[in-house]
């Protein structure tokens, strides 16, 4: 099996660039293995901003806590756009017409397309289901607004159990710590 790699999605439509930074850090010293960040023109909605440039990503949207209905409203206000096909294949060219167009997502789509719990198990079995597909790099993205609660909870309860499931070896850990020690002595 190709070695498996865990990682956050960091979300510049929610936050500055020295936020991210920092929680790029925290992401690290969490036990994520790597970050990818979004590259588009325009934010998904009014109330974002977008670091204008172009790529097509794939993630994991999800929201480890057991605040249902405030994660759903975190999607909605940032991400709903995105639940609908449209966005991709018809002419939606602004923020604002996404979010006019994400209005009509309701909150049982949002539970059907994510993982929101407070339960690892939950998360383990969702993430388990992509690498069982083959993919073998996943980023979770969290629209909550606490990212380093979110990093610091999920790189202690969930990445670790993810890899043990998968048989991720403890040495590939070791190596990655030892590379971000390294990093920070420079």
């Amino acid at each position: 099996m190709a070695q498996l790699q865990l990682g956050w999605k960091a979300g510049p439509e929610q936050y500055a660039p020295n936020e991210l930074l920092d929680y790029a850090i925290v992401a690290e010293q969490s036990g994520f293995d790597t970050i990818d960040s979004s590259d588009h023109f325009n934010p998904w909605s009014e109330a974002g901003q977008a670091s204008f440039v172009w790529t097509k990503l794939i993630e994991l949207n999800v929201a480890y806590t057991d605040d249902t209905d405030a994660a759903i409203e975190c999607q909605k206000k940032y991400w709903a756009g995105t639940f609908i096909p449209a966005l991709f294949d018809q002419k939606i060219y602004t923020p604002k017409m996404s979010q006019e167009n994400g209005k009509s997502v309701g909150s049982d789509t949002i539970m059907k397309m994510c993982c929101i719990s407070s339960k690892a198990e939950d998360h383990i079995k969702y993430a388990q289901q992509f690498i069982d597909l083959g993919f073998t790099t996943l980023f979770f993205h969290s629209a909550g607004p606490d990212q380093r609660s979110f990093l610091e909870r999920y790189g202690r309860d969930v990445l670790p159990q993810i890899r043990a499931k998968n048989g991720v070896q403890q040495q590939q850990q070791q190596q990655q710590s030892a590379a971000a020690s390294g990093r920070q002595q420079s």
